[in-house]
């Protein structure tokens, strides 16, 4: 047991080839700002923040245009943290955060769940309603979990463990590793164990071979926890302030 508590980089199954150069880049996705605008449109609130995925930000001013010129209000903003006005991604909502005493209620453009399912996770004030831009269908939200009773039952988790994993990405942008590093002395001052698991790529299969451990605590993408369903496990944000 002594060996786990360590510093443990997760293998991988799959490596990246060295000296392999990756190219990233954005593809644009069309969308019809009529039929978007006749579904808006509907909604009584009149005071609107409006966002979508990074396919679609560059036509979020064309319809805030359209819709103040039916009598909407409209707002677009931008958080140093995303590329664009608008955008959001399954990890990121800073933009609604910014609007959220500002409007009435939130429209998000995307065309799946994920983007959406992830604003469960935060304390939103204003309703917000989800239009796919592929059925034009408008449907207002509603989390079964409140983000408040979600933190105490991870804090709870936290407090019954004693053998505690904490899953750490290498990823720029999600490695919080000196964080983690000084919440794991804090909480060994308390007399619990804990180790720390680097990682490129998670493969949750991996965390099987490690049944010591109580609780896994995830410290990368906080969507990684929608997939680790079989296993007891919290993001750091709901168990460190």
């Amino acid at each position: 047991m002594e060996k786990l508590i360590q510093k443990i980089k997760v293998k991988q199954q799959e490596q990246r080839p060295k000296g392999l150069k990756v190219l990233f880049f954005n593809v644009e996705s069309p969308l019809n700002t009529k039929k978007i605008i006749k579904a808006i449109l509907k909604i009584k609130e009149k005071n609107l923040g409006l966002y979508s995925t990074s396919q679609s930000t560059k036509y979020l001013q064309q319809i805030k245009e359209q819709l103040e010129r039916q009598g909407k209000k409209a707002f677009i903003t931008q958080n140093s943290s995303l590329e664009d006005p608008g955008q959001v991604l399954g990890c990121n909502y800073k933009n609604l955060e910014l609007l959220d005493n500002k409007v009435q209620a939130h429209i998000v453009i995307s065309e799946g769940e994920f983007h959406i399912g992830g604003l469960s996770r935060k304390e939103l004030k204003k309703p917000i309603y989800h239009l796919n831009p592929l059925t034009f269908t408008l449907e207002k939200k509603k989390f079964q979990l409140n983000p408040q009773i979600r933190k105490q039952l991870a804090k709870q988790k936290l407090k019954d463990a004693k053998v505690i994993g904490f899953i750490v990405s290498v990823k720029p942008g999600q490695n919080r590793f000196w964080s983690v590093t000084n919440f794991a002395k804090k909480l060994q001052n308390q007399g619990k164990q804990t180790a720390i698991f680097l990682c490129d790529t998670l493969n949750k299969q991996d965390l099987l071979n490690f049944y010591e451990v109580d609780l896994w605590v995830n410290t990368a993408c906080p969507r990684i926890h929608d997939d680790l369903g079989e296993f007891n496990a919290v993001n750091l944000d709901d168990v460190y302030e």
